[in-house]
């Protein structure tokens, strides 16, 4: 009998383990990573660290394209899952920080940064990202949470030299850690009322008690932390400052990746744990996405800095995503799945081109140093071109047929009179989007500055750019899959 006890307990522990393959890969990569950095001569420190990152991502998307499509189950007492949602984060994630590094290495030699502190502290915060996308409880996402916040914290304020960098760690630090004790306490509330932290059980138990008002505070202060980490309004202050204050690949990761990991939150909580209180937190959800499309993109159309607008053109992107969300199950959600890979290529490449453009002395990232880049590289401003055209949501880019998904489910749930306003909003955005595109074509009165664009960057620039277009032309290559990812939650909440 003892035999077999242990031939099953070490069978459970070896499917379980299969569950989190992405994330085990990742987090033996940042080992890795960690230890070569002590052991190696400091000259290749850097290059050895970029080489195992690129190693353990490329080794967590085989293993989460081995458990796609494998009738994943909950592992480890419920806390985690490998169904086909966490799976295609983990896809999304490991793509990111592979295109992170790629564009990266060159930026952080020229700025004479800490080469394997970076990509630790990218691997970690990765980790967090997919812990976050296979939860399947309130515990695991807290965690997730909290290993994606803190290593934000400390890659913000990386530029050490730069007082900017540093001020906007400590924004971050101080309103993270604010928002993160907003999303403790509404667990602690949703633990009281239904008497557990597994999704599946709260669903259970939150059905039999839809008037709780212990439970509906806690939905609204999970809400309010949420919204913090999605850079959704009015809870969007810090993200302006943060994000013109981080260095250019710190900006780019968290602008994409803080915001995908945040919405597979949402929609594990409210989707998979709380379907029965979707009038309560659709009214929340509703008032937030109409809050950051109108201040995001009013507060846009001042701007001077690249950076600053692409923030407050990220607090509007994220009123259209929650306009997905409201959208409810099955074609709301793979649409919000769809356009968050939208959204990875577009905005991830607008900033890429930023990247590029820096210099040893810091990022150039007002519009006067696009003036005319046209001109110098029209590589570079052809595809800045076709990346504000997709934000601006122009056809036949993937912005246009994502924020297509995103309203014909909102639409068809009831949510007519939010996409009304999400469409004016869309056509105001369109001001400052080409605005940055007249300022790339404009030749400059004095010559700027001509830029070698490195190898790595051409090719995350030239992928980036042909899937912006190409998938606003064929969007059932991305389509059926973001249906595939959606489908988990959507059966457990429906």
């Amino acid at each position: 009998m003892l035999a077999v006890t242990v031939s099953y307990s070490w069978s459970q522990a070896l499917t379980d383990l299969a569950q989190v393959s992405p994330i085990v890969m990742v987090t033996v990569a940042l080992l890795v990573a960690m230890v070569a950095d002590l052991l190696l001569p400091e000259a290749t420190r850097g290059m050895a660290a970029a080489a195992i990152s690129l190693a353990g991502l490329g080794a967590a998307i085989v293993a989460a394209l081995l458990l796609y499509h494998s009738r994943g189950h909950d592992a480890y007492s419920h806390f985690a899952t490998g169904d086909d949602f966490a799976v295609y984060f983990h896809l999304f994630f490991a793509l990111l920080g592979i295109l992170t590094i790629v564009v990266t290495h060159p930026y952080l030699a020229r700025r004479d940064f800490l080469q394997p502190e970076f990509y630790i502290l990218l691997l970690a915060a990765t980790a967090g990202m997919m812990v976050m996308g296979s939860a399947a409880s309130l515990v695991s996402i807290f965690l997730g949470l909290e290993l994606l916040s803190i290593s934000l914290y400390v890659m913000t304020g990386f530029a050490r030299r730069d007082t900017r960098s540093q001020e906007a760690g400590v924004k971050y630090l101080l309103i993270g850690g604010f928002a993160s004790a907003f999303v403790l306490y509404g667990m602690a509330l949703i633990y009281g009322a239904t008497g557990s932290t597994v999704l599946r059980t709260i669903a259970a138990a939150a059905g039999t008690q839809t008037g709780s008002n212990l439970l509906i505070l806690g939905v609204i202060l999970m809400g309010i932390g949420f919204a913090f980490k999605v850079s959704a309004a009015p809870f969007q202050m810090w993200t302006p400052d943060v994000y013109e204050g981080a260095p250019l690949p710190v900006t780019a990761f968290m602008s994409v990746g803080t915001k995908a990991a945040a919405f597979a939150m949402i929609i594990r909580v409210f989707g998979q744990g709380l379907p029965g209180l979707s009038p309560d937190w659709g009214a929340l959800l509703a008032f937030v996405a109409v809050a950051s499309m109108v201040i995001g993109n009013l507060a846009a159309l001042v701007q001077q800095s690249l950076k600053r607008l692409l923030a407050y053109s990220g607090i509007a992107q994220a009123g259209y995503i929650l306009v997905g969300v409201l959208g409810g199950h099955g074609a709301g959600q793979a649409a919000v799945l769809f356009y968050l890979v939208a959204y990875l290529f577009m905005n991830f490449g607008a900033f890429a081109v930023l990247i590029v453009l820096a210099g040893p002395e810091g990022d150039r990232d007002r519009f006067s140093d696009l003036d005319g880049l046209g001109y110098r590289h029209p590589l570079l401003a052809g595809v800045m071109t076709v990346f504000m055209f997709s934000l601006a949501g122009f056809p036949p880019t993937v912005g246009f047929i994502g924020k297509f998904f995103l309203f014909s489910a909102a639409v068809a749930n009831g949510y007519t009179w939010v996409v009304v306003i999400a469409v004016l909003m869309s056509v105001v955005s369109v001001y400052y989007y080409f605005r940055v595109v007249v300022h790339l074509w404009t030749r400059p009165a004095v010559e700027g500055i001509r830029h070698r664009v490195p190898v790595g960057a051409i090719v995350t620039l030239a992928i980036s750019a042909v899937l912006a277009l190409l998938l606003g032309i064929l969007p059932s290559l991305l389509f059926g899959l973001a249906q595939l990812g959606a489908a988990p939650v959507a059966a457990a909440g429906g």
